[in-house]
């Protein structure tokens, strides 16, 4: 598993350089076959870019705030999917579109 600090993730909507060092190292996790977790996602923007990077797993306050194992169990039990928690995905993009 590699994770990614979310230092890289606090303006990642904005700054370049954060963004070629998560794409490198989401495609070495690819490569190598491990997982890779971006840490501190808060905003849909940057959960929208890290589903276009094909991020493996997003965590931050976008999809809940830390629980204590009582709140987590709580919370599991509310939300019986990770839908129902999620904003809405960002329409799938055709290839072909992009050569237009």
């Amino acid at each position: 598993e590699i994770k990614i600090d979310r230092s890289f993730i606090n303006d990642f909507e904005y700054d370049t350089n954060a963004q070629a060092v998560t794409m490198a190292v989401i495609s070495i996790g690819s490569r190598l076959g491990v997982t890779v977790v971006t840490e501190g996602v808060e905003t849909e923007q940057q959960w929208h870019l890290l589903e276009e990077l094909n991020c493996d797993v997003m965590q931050g306050y976008l999809f809940a705030k830390p629980l204590s194992p009582d709140d987590l169990e709580k919370w599991v039990r509310q939300h019986k999917t990770i839908r129902e928690i999620m904003p809405v995905a960002p329409a799938a993009k055709n290839v072909s579109d992009k050569k237009k």
